[in-house]
């Protein structure tokens, strides 16, 4: 990571940042590119920081959630496979008993065969989640590594109501504490 992205950063959870798509980030109070070593002497973490501390870990928290959900699927495909397998090899020796046609030998052929999707579908739901576990554990540590250099610690707490037709409320409670 370059030191110029590092730095823009910082600016991302500045409440002074100003941003175009022309020049880029843009410090509010300069009016000019960030421009500082390691750590920033005018920079206000107070509300643009609440709100992505609060974003970050409630992705998190999504995923933490979603998680068994993730693995039963994987699991649940994975098994749809492994029975089409078992169910072509089966269904192929029990024909072989009988019938040595090949034109009947296929069928048994195409219900193992037919089990190369739902794999498919287990390795990438898997896979999935796994890749937007860690991104979200990445921004979470990119975030916590800025706000060490700034002696920012914080505890957040995330609950839920009970669900409702569908929808159901989050609470998150934030602690953010300067050391």
């Amino acid at each position: 990571m370059s030191s110029h992205t590092f730095i823009t950063e910082h600016c991302d959870l500045c409440d002074h940042k100003i941003t175009d798509f022309k020049t880029g980030i843009r410090c509010g109070l300069t009016y000019q590119k960030p421009q500082f070593y390691k750590t920033c002497s005018k920079i206000s973490l107070k509300k643009v920081l609440e709100l992505r501390i609060k974003d970050i870990h409630l992705e998190l928290d999504q995923y933490r959630r979603s998680r068994f959900k993730t693995y039963y699927h994987f699991i649940f495909y994975i098994g749809v496979g492994l029975l089409l397998i078992a169910t072509g090899c089966g269904l192929g020796f029990h024909i072989n008993d009988f019938e040595k046609s090949s034109h009947v030998l296929i069928l048994p052929l195409l219900l193992t065969l037919s089990c190369i999707p739902f794999f498919g579908i287990s390795i990438k739901t898997l896979n999935k989640y796994k890749q937007a576990t860690a991104a979200a554990r990445n921004k979470q540590q990119q975030l916590d590594k800025i706000l060490n250099l700034y002696g920012i610690t914080y505890d957040i707490k995330i609950s839920y109501s009970d669900e409702f037709h569908g929808t159901q409320e989050v609470f998150l409670e934030l602690d953010i504490k300067r050391h």
